[in-house]
């Protein structure tokens, strides 16, 4: 009852109140979809737009002079897939019936709705309205795109900016491309498949190497732990996570941080970590996930800002897996958020709920130490970015959840993993010499994801077992390439 009451008060409002603009220019060329951009039509006298104070495309006039047409409405405000309406009207002026749908079925409309084809820039139009878009592009991809416009620096405000222009999903196909434009990434990407694959489709047969000269050592994530006490609470994905590494044939150890401590907690531990293993005997590959990569980057910091790390130290490199770096906007859910929600997030038990992982609290935490970060380590980032509509298509994880409240409240403002606005996973080369980042098509779980072997196409699933478990040994071969300078 609500949602028809809805309907009528936005035919009411839209449709009888005479904020339909004829919107020629002098050309006779039609005004797109987006009020920023102008499209040319080969035929002016094919189609008409009309607009209102919304932005909307509202209806068709006929070349043949018969008054009438459709109207196509969204919500203007969503930035993921939207859901767009078509309108019959008689006048372009008053809308008679409503149908629904999605503009990934126009092409069944194209040929057969009331015997017409609509323009191919309409039909454009429409699909980057699907995906987000409020301002029209030429450019059908992110690589053309970035041909066209280049990108002198990539932070928060050019990723929001970006989304509000295009969407979600074409927001975060901007970052991949342009962290896919550095030809060190691209290698490093490379790399990482090649190595992936080899594990994956080895017959077994192979020599294993001997890795007793390195150790990993791991900074984990909020929620997360490996300590007996919290086990038994944890998600299944955590401990899927602890047996992959087990199965990496590397020492491990990991910094006994509190899942649930502040961010100065834990960098106390780390740092005091650090200094007592800093001159080990065996090669320190340092790891973080997600919350974390800002604790480990301000203890790297402030323990080679005190000139404590130098190319001596034990420590070689640091693999920072989805960093939660600029913080996380799932902490605003504190307002309104049930208990068992925060449970799902890890976020039922912090000593200061939600204050330390805000992005403001968090990059303020941060920035201190983020250019003090030692060049004598090598860091490779591993993030994920969701291509498409930015939206998850296979997951029972969290961020399943996460992305579908943030289409509810709106809690982010820009292209994002589900957790961290982009490109706040990510130690940017702006902070250090020596980064080097590999794209996932996944969300900040990784795991939702899939890698495909780009000579036979064939993708590996990271939600199978066998699978999944070659992602951190692929991670840590390609880190071995770039500590050992091997091709």
């Amino acid at each position: 009852m609500f949602r028809l009451f809805f309907i009528f008060l936005l035919i009411i409002s839209d449709a009888y109140s005479g904020t339909i603009v004829d919107y020629f220019d002098d050309r006779g060329a039609a005004l797109s979809t987006f009020p920023e951009y102008q499209i040319e039509i080969a035929n002016k006298n094919q189609v008409r737009f009309w607009k209102t104070k919304g932005g909307l495309i509202q209806c068709i006039q006929f070349s043949d002079g018969n008054v009438g047409g459709l109207w196509f409405s969204w919500n203007k405000r969503q930035q993921y897939r939207r859901k767009i309406s078509i309108y019959r009207v008689s006048s372009c002026r008053f809308p008679l019936e409503k149908y629904n749908t999605l503009a990934s079925q126009y092409n069944r409309y194209r040929e057969t709705y009331f015997g017409i084809q609509l323009p191919q820039v309409v039909m454009e139009s429409l699909n980057q309205v699907e995906i987000g878009g409020n301002v029209w592009r030429v450019e059908k991809t992110a690589k053309e795109y970035l041909k066209h416009h280049p990108l002198p620096f990539y932070n928060i405000e050019t990723n929001r900016v970006l989304t509000y222009r295009y969407g979600m999903g074409f927001a975060s196909e901007l970052f991949k491309e342009y962290i896919n434009s550095d030809p060190r990434n691209n290698m490093t990407r490379k790399s990482f498949i090649d190595n992936y694959v080899n594990q994956v489709e080895s017959t077994g047969n192979q020599n294993e190497e001997n890795y007793s000269e390195y150790k990993i050592v791991i900074a984990l994530g909020l929620g997360w732990s490996n300590d007996p006490k919290y086990l038994e609470d944890l998600p299944y994905y955590v401990h899927m996570f602890l047996d992959d590494m087990k199965s990496l044939g590397v020492d491990l150890e990991y910094v006994p941080v509190d899942p649930y401590g502040t961010t100065f907690e834990n960098t106390q531990v780390i740092e005091k970590y650090l200094k007592d293993h800093i001159h080990d005997s065996q090669k320190i590959i340092l790891m973080s996930l997600s919350k974390g990569a800002p604790e480990l980057i301000r203890a790297l910091g402030r323990l080679n800002k005190a000139g404590l790390i130098n190319e001596d130290s034990s420590l070689k490199a640091y693999m920072n897996i989805s960093g939660m770096i600029s913080g996380a906007n799932i902490a605003y859910l504190e307002k309104y958020a049930p208990k068992w929600l925060l449970k799902i997030f890890g976020m039922s038990d912090l000593k200061e709920p939600f204050l330390f992982i805000k992005p403001e609290i968090m990059q303020e935490f941060v920035a201190p130490y983020a250019h003090e970060l030692p060049n004598t380590l090598k860091y490779i980032n591993l993030t994920g970015i969701l291509p498409g509509d930015g939206l998850i298509k296979k997951d029972d994880m969290a961020m399943t959840d996460a992305i579908l409240l943030n289409k509810t409240l709106k809690l982010f403002k820009g292209a994002n993993d589900g957790l961290v606005e982009y490109p706040g996973t990510i130690i940017p080369n702006a902070w250090t010499e020596n980064t080097y980042t590999i794209v996932m098509e996944s969300s900040h779980m990784i795991l939702d994801g899939f890698i495909t072997n780009p000579k036979t196409l064939k993708s590996y699933d990271l939600f199978e077992d066998q699978y999944r478990k070659n992602v951190y040994k692929a991670l840590f071969m390609t880190t071995l390439d770039l500590i050992e300078d091997r091709e």
